[in-house]
């Protein structure tokens, strides 16, 4: 019977120590008094290496505070009577204090709660932080190459947009002001299609006499002035001869300071090639006028006058520069490829269309494309931002913010790759101290469980004592 050894659960021997009458239920206040006893002692304490390692960071508790007992005997040896007895006040303030502890045997009660408290919370939530520092280093991670990757994308989006409007990208609106400089260019390119849809054009004009009854008339009239002259402008137009001088008033831009953005490296000559790059900013066929831009201001007309011969205002304009004229040639197109689409949908044989010679299916596919070219040529997204920005201060001030906004956005996301960083660095710290802390508390709180069993040992003549439930489950 002597060598059975008493087992008690670890998390119920608080519990077992009030009911065996070795404790005290008050035994939590006077543990009060017994701290505030060693914190008033730790203020007077000798140079020692061992009292350092003593009060290294480790709860001092009594068989510590047995400990700080054992070093005052070297330290304090001067002050030894000839009765054995020690004069030392730091002495007598340890001495009373180990004799608190083991009155009622306080001691084993405090053991006992942290012993509990060890097993069932601190280490499981030191466990518990280190997990979630792993976590948060993955989570690191993952928002970092996120935010790397994201402003990357951004940039190269800025680079890509740039580079198909033909700007650096370092003084965006300056720059796109002088790229308007190429509206004429483009504007001419797309006159020289009219040429392309004459076959259409005279083909309406047959049909249009064969269903009216009438002679022969042009339908398509602008259309048709674009095919023989070219871009012409507004006043020969309407005044059927070209003018002497022409006179343009330039639309003042106030361009201030703007912050110089790093150079973009778009390699090879810019190919603007077929594709479409969305900027952002709704382009309306004409005036802007739904959306960006309440209205696009042309220079002021004069009064007309054709007898000095000088274009002036909207009348020094090309047709497809000043946009009324501009909205009739694309109602005449639009009004052409219409007509084409019912032609080619009636096929042969309609009634009235007899005296006209029947036009295969191939012809009228290839008549509509010809209207389908140079409509697209006309609506293309890069000739209407740059007639916008040439016509409107506001749009190309709003054009040079939607492409500075990726800026601003790639700015965030780096700056979130480096708070990420940052704060991967802070969980591997964080994971790095837990470690070495949580392996500790596991050594410290399986010699504390070693000390109690050995201290209720000896209450029971030396019977063996074991703990269930205790540190034997803790695991680093």
């Amino acid at each position: 019977m002597q060598d059975l050894p008493i087992e008690i659960n670890a998390g119920k021997l608080l519990e077992w120590l009030i009911s065996r009458h070795h404790c005290k239920r008050d035994w939590s206040d006077r543990l009060a008094d017994v701290r505030a006893k060693i914190s008033a002692a730790l203020q007077d304490m000798p140079q020692h290496d061992g009292l350092v390692k003593l009060l290294d960071g480790s709860y001092l508790d009594y068989w510590g505070c047995k400990g700080v007992i054992d070093v005052l005997r070297e330290t304090e040896k001067d002050s030894k009577n000839f009765l054995g007895q020690y004069g030392s006040r730091r002495m007598k303030d340890w001495q009373e204090i180990v004799k608190s502890y083991e009155k009622d045997n306080l001691f084993l009660a405090e053991a006992a709660h942290r012993l509990a408290r060890n097993v069932n919370f601190e280490v499981p939530y030191n466990k518990k932080l280190a997990a979630k520092a792993l976590q948060m280093q993955d989570e690191a991670d993952r928002r970092e190459a996120d935010s790397i990757k994201a402003a990357a994308s951004l940039r190269a989006e800025y680079a890509t947009q740039c580079k198909a409007l033909g700007v650096p990208g370092n003084h965006l609106k300056q720059e796109l002001i002088q790229l308007s400089s190429q509206l004429p260019e483009l504007l001419s390119k797309a006159a020289l299609l009219a040429a392309d849809t004459l076959p259409a054009q005279k083909h309406y004009e047959q049909t249009a006499a064969v269903m009216l009854d009438a002679e022969i008339k042009v339908q398509t009239p602008l259309l048709a002035k674009l095919a023989q002259k070219g871009d012409l402008t507004v006043y020969e137009w309407k005044n059927g001869q070209p003018p002497v001088k022409i006179e343009q008033e330039e639309i003042k831009f106030e361009i201030k300071e703007e912050d110089t953005v790093d150079e973009i490296d778009f390699g090879d000559e810019v190919d603007f090639g077929d594709g479409e790059i969305d900027f952002g900013i709704e382009v309306a066929d004409s005036g802007v006028e739904n959306g960006v831009i309440e209205e696009i201001k042309t220079p002021e007309e004069p009064a007309a006058s054709t007898e000095d011969g000088v274009a002036r205002g909207k009348d020094a304009l090309s047709v497809l520069d000043f946009p009324d004229t501009r909205n009739q040639v694309l109602d005449e197109l639009t009004e052409l490829e219409a007509f084409l689409q019912a032609r080619l949908t009636q096929g042969e044989g309609v009634v009235g269309l007899t005296q006209i010679e029947g036009l295969s299916e191939s012809t009228l596919t290839k008549m509509i494309g010809s209207v389908a070219a140079m409509k697209d040529a006309i609506t293309e997204k890069k000739t209407q931002h740059l007639h916008n920005i040439k016509h409107s201060i506001r749009y190309a001030d709003q054009l040079a913010e939607q492409l500075s906004q990726k800026l601003s956005l790639e700015a965030r996301m780096q700056a979130r790759a480096t708070l990420a960083a940052e704060q991967r660095s802070e969980a591997v710290a964080e994971a790095a101290r837990l470690g070495p802390a949580t392996q500790t508390l596991i050594q410290q709180t399986r010699r504390l469980q070693s000390q109690v069993e050995g201290e209720l040992s000896k209450k029971y003549s030396g019977r063996p004592v074991m703990l269930t439930g205790g540190a034997g489950v803790l695991t680093a």
